[in-house]
Parts: C-alpha cells; structure tokens; sequence
C-alpha cells in the first residue's frame, strides 16, 4: 500500500468527494446522501472541483498582442512564475459572445468559477490523431421528505437516533446524482479543417432542457504552432446556466466532482507546452531550463491544475504522454 496515495485519496474525498458514508447510502442507487444536521449542505460540504451557474461577465477587452506571442497567455487569467516561484506578470480578461469566438477561461478564475479545463499542445502531422475525452460530474438533489440522524449503539450497529420520547430526529437531506455522459472520440487533424475556430458539445441539460454542463472545445494555434506544424487546442467544461437572485436555485444548479479526461493511443501525440525563454531570464532559470530540460510540461490548467501519465521516452529522451487530466 503506498501511504501518499491513500493519503491524496482521502484530502481528495473529503475536499472534492464524494465522501460516501455507509450509513448514509440512497437504497435505489448506492449513491451518497448528505444530511443537513449531519454533513451540511452539499455547498458547504465540499469546497473545490465545483462548476457554479454563471455570474456577471467581464465585457473587459483583452490587450492586443502580436500573433507571433503565444496566443493563450492573454486569456488564462493565470499568474505566470519563474523557476524560483516569483511572480513575474498577470493578464486578465474576457471577451464574451459567440460572435467572437472565444473560450470562456475567465469564468474559471472567478470568486465562483464557472468553468474548468486545460490547453495541450499536439503534433499536426500523425496518423493516429484520436483523442477521447472522458468527463465525469455529479449535482445533488434534494429530497422531497426527510430522513432520521443515525447514531451507533453500544453493539457498533448504526441505527436512528431517537429523543427520550422516542422520536427520530430527522432532517433535510440532498442526494447524489452522477453525471457519466459518453466518452467523446475527435480527430484532430479534420476537427479545425472548415476553419471553425470552436466546438461545442452539451452533455447534460436540466430538467427545464436548458443546457447545463457543456464542453467547449477551441483552436488556440498560433502562427508559431503553424509554422512548426503544431495544434494547440484548449478544453474547457462549462457550467452553462445563468446565476439567479435566489440562492436556493444557484445552490441547486452547482455541478460537484467535476473532472475531464483526455487520453490517446499515440503517445507521439501530445507534444511538450510550449514555454516562453525570455532574454530576461536569469542565470540561475538558464540552469534550471538545461537540468529540467527533458522534464516538460505537457498542458497548462485553466481553474484546475493538471496531471499526465507518461511512458517511455522518445528517442529524444522526452517522455511520451497517453493521458492528461484535470486534479
């Protein structure tokens, strides 16, 4: 057993979950219940991996850059750092609507984000140019009466709690619904080929059949990727509905344990991000960009971070990547 992972495993359950107690298990579906006088809400029960409905969006234009820059870091939102941790500049903004084309990353660096998702960077030139992306996601409903607290007795065996006259104390209580819709399966040389520069694809709408979570998919390649024969796509999982005034319906609109998976057969697939050397850098990043040189970041998060499973090396000695997820 290896101690980390069973410690990574239980931070995860118990920030993200589900936490599922045996005692608090739905009897048709096996899934999770939360109990207000017990766990609390589901929004207050757990505090990351969540998708809330839509806030104000920021109409704030983004600065203009030169083609050649690397075109994402305008719209990431995201601190970018040197090799020792400092913080070297941050860039916002958002432009919203359909019309323009753009990806919604600034939704995932709101106080409630609303979207969550990563850019990876592929060759343009391989055969095997299938990705699938598995999402997984989950929302809580409400029950429609209410359920005993339980207790354990003095024999270890959980049963209801009861006041001296005998009374169950019973409470609220929400249930777990999973959100497992089918793996997507993209091309990724034909994907861009009619110069669409966004795909949208809905994978759970609610029960008024307004559209909930989404996945959106862009072409952020620059004229750099061009000219090197790269694709640089960005995924993002979007949580489509707008905020009310009511607190009650937003709460009822948030999406749990959100998570996206994207994975391939060809490791040559997926290429190394491409990270900025800038004339600036110090002698001691020099140092630190030749020591770590064939160790390479092979996607960059949008609200979430971002894990890779990697496997043997090329014969360049950069390790090949089948499996990019966000953590």
């Amino acid at each position: 057993m290896d101690i980390r992972d069973e410690i990574l495993k239980a931070v995860e359950k118990e920030i993200i979950g589900p936490c599922p107690n045996p005692n608090y298990l739905d009897e048709v579906t096996g899934e999770e219940i939360l109990l207000a006088s017990v766990h609390g809400s589901p929004k207050s029960r757990y505090g990351a991996g969540m998708l809330y409905p839509q806030q104000a969006v920021n109409n704030e234009i983004v600065d203009s850059e030169s083609d050649e820059e690397f075109p994402i870091d305008i719209l990431e939102n995201e601190e970018e750092k040197d090799n020792s941790g400092n913080e070297k500049n941050k860039r916002s903004g958002y432009n919203a609507g359909e019309e323009n084309e753009e990806e919604p990353v600034g939704m995932a660096n709101q106080y409630l984000p609303s979207a969550m998702g990563f850019t990876v960077r592929f060759k343009n030139n391989e055969h095997n140019d299938e990705v699938s992306l598995k999402i997984n996601s989950a929302y809580y409903e409400k029950g429609k009466d209410k359920k005993p607290k339980k207790e354990v007795n003095k024999d270890g065996y959980a049963v209801n709690s009861t006041n001296k006259d005998g009374n169950t104390f019973d409470s609220d209580y929400w249930i777990r619904r999973p959100i497992k819709p089918e793996p997507i399966s993209l091309n990724l040389n034909s994907l861009f080929s009619n110069n669409k520069k966004s795909h949208v694809y809905v994978l759970k709408k609610n029960s008024k059949d307004q559209d909930w979570l989404i996945l959106r998919v862009f072409n952020r390649t620059s004229i750099i990727d061009r000219t090197e024969n790269k694709l640089t796509v960005t995924f993002v999982l979007i949580n489509a509905l707008t905020a009310t005034t009511d607190d009650s319906i937003n709460s009822n609109n948030i999406l749990f344990q959100n998570e996206l998976i994207l994975s391939t057969e060809n490791g040559l697939l997926i290429e190394p991000y491409k990270e900025r050397i800038l004339a600036s850098d110090t002698s001691e990043e020099k140092e630190l960009n030749l020591l770590y040189r064939n160790k390479r970041v092979f996607s960059i998060g949008h609200g979430t971070s971002v894990n890779w499973k990697t496997n043997e090396k090329n014969i360049q000695g950069t390790e090949m990547v089948n499996e990019i997820k966000t953590s």
